[in-house]
């Protein structure tokens, strides 16, 4: 019979890093593997201590060109499922009724790598087609008052307003602390040429 201490020494093996994104990881795996219909998630949500949030937070993922940290292995974990496999329907086994076949397998393979690249790489963008309309129908930074040359610019002065042929709004946290180079109209576009230390 095989002792704790035997098992343990077989099976445990010293792991070299930070092991709370795998922890993250694992257990997002495993409970999806427990949902009816796997292929119907769209979002996960985790919830860790203190110390794996903090010991996981900015670690790298190996295998995703530098991404970091506990969100994307939860993501990673999400996407890893179990499935059991046979080569003969037939085959007598004690988990047949719930093996896939070859056929089978291949489908869900298809079917996972459709869902990568449909999911695409996060980037928002448009086609050159689109160019007019997005630049219509996105916003700007413009001035929401007066703002005086040399002022500190703090985020009261800012609006976001269309069309989007200036400063992106998610530069908004670059811009809020920016100082003026000129007077600033109330409701004029803000450019990037008006700004000290952008």
């Amino acid at each position: 019979m095989l002792t704790l201490k035997d098992f343990l020494a077989k099976e445990v093996k010293p792991a070299l890093g930070c092991t709370d994104p795998g922890a993250v990881a694992l257990a997002v795996a495993r409970a999806c593997k427990e949902l009816p219909a796997r292929e119907e998630v769209a979002s996960v949500r985790v919830t860790v201590s203190g110390s794996i949030y903090k010991n996981g937070m900015a670690v790298g993922i190996p295998g995703t060109r530098g991404a970091r940290g506990n969100a994307m292995a939860a993501a990673m974990g999400a996407r890893i499922f179990e499935k059991h496999f046979t080569i003969d329907r037939f085959y007598d086994c004690p988990d047949k009724d719930i093996s896939c076949t070859p056929g089978e397998f291949a489908g869900i393979i298809e079917s996972v790598e459709n869902a990568v690249a449909m999911a695409g790489t996060g980037a928002i963008g448009y086609g050159s087609e689109e160019a007019g309309t997005a630049r219509g129908a996105r916003r700007s930074l413009f001035a929401r008052r007066f703002i005086a040359a040399g002022k500190t610019i703090v985020e009261d002065d800012i609006v976001a307003l269309r069309p989007g042929v200036g400063i992106p709004v998610y530069e908004l946290p670059r811009v809020v602390g920016a100082q003026s180079s000129v007077d600033i109209p109330a409701e004029h576009l803000i450019r990037r040429e008006n700004l000290l230390g952008l």
